[in-house]
């Protein structure tokens, strides 16, 4: 048991979610010291440019392939603070570094998807999962989430947004399996964001210009969840989002 107060407890839990394109991957690269867990290679590009145009380091970066790989990082975040951080895969040590200040899964629709897989492969192959199917897969997403929200640093998860419904019965909500995933990914962080783009077009013939943002409270049936101080939109930078909150960390300059 711990007796929890302002001073033990600064780590930002969030969870940002939005169509392809609108910078969720850039964003994980504005966060301090990031450790991204990358479910698509090809974003490695996205992310390396987004460190290039905001000045930072690139981010340590892994290649999510398999859900043992999410474990792996889970063992490592459990370990002591006070000695280096470490990741093991098949006995190999990938990581042993300083520990990151923030992890970022990029995406947890692919690594909820993995689990759904991990149950469909064990079970009969059939396209539609069972009642008791769905119970496995959201206890062991649930604990999943639970594991990288208890970690001890910052955690950004990111994911696709799901689209559904028409008219008053129209919900925009993050693309996790299952029902009520995305009801309890929402509890269990801070705050709950949905990202867009906005092109401006400029005179003259000028190139458009392209502003990125994250809704904290937003008119329409997104599934939000606003923290203050950050306004009801936020620059998509997550060093300033913490910034805000806390005041302690060195902000990385805006995404352009």
């Amino acid at each position: 048991m711990e007796l929890l107060n302002e001073t033990n407890e600064k780590y930002l839990k969030a969870l940002v979610y939005g169509d392809c394109g609108v910078g969720k991957t850039s964003l994980a690269a504005t966060c301090p010291s990031p450790l991204v867990l990358l479910s698509e290679r090809h974003g490695a590009t996205s992310l390396m440019q987004a460190a290039e145009r905001n000045g930072v380091e690139r981010p340590t970066t892994l290649h999510m392939r398999s859900l043992t790989d999410y474990r792996n990082v889970i063992v490592g975040l459990r370990g002591d603070k006070s000695k280096p951080f470490k990741v093991l895969h098949q006995g190999k040590t990938i990581i042993d570094d300083v520990w990151p200040q923030t992890v970022v899964l990029d995406s947890l629709t692919d690594a909820c998807r993995l689990i759904e897989d991990e149950i469909r492969t064990s079970g009969k192959d059939t396209e539609t999962m069972s009642i008791p199917q769905y119970g496995t897969l959201k206890v062991r997403a649930e604990r999943m989430i639970s594991a990288f929200r208890d970690a001890p640093c910052h955690v950004l998860f990111l994911c696709l947004m799901d689209d559904k419904g028409e008219g008053l019965d129209r919900t925009l909500r993050p693309k996790l399996p299952g029902r009520g995933l995305p009801d309890f990914a929402a509890a269990s962080v801070n705050v709950v964001a949905v990202a867009d783009r906005k092109v401006i077009p400029q005179k003259d013939g000028a190139e458009a210009l392209v502003e990125y943002r994250a809704w904290t409270i937003k008119p329409g049936p997104y599934m939000l969840k606003p923290m203050r101080p950050l306004r009801d939109f936020e620059e998509m930078n997550f060093s300033k989002w913490v910034n805000k909150i806390f005041g302690e960390t060195k902000e990385v300059k805006e995404t352009k």
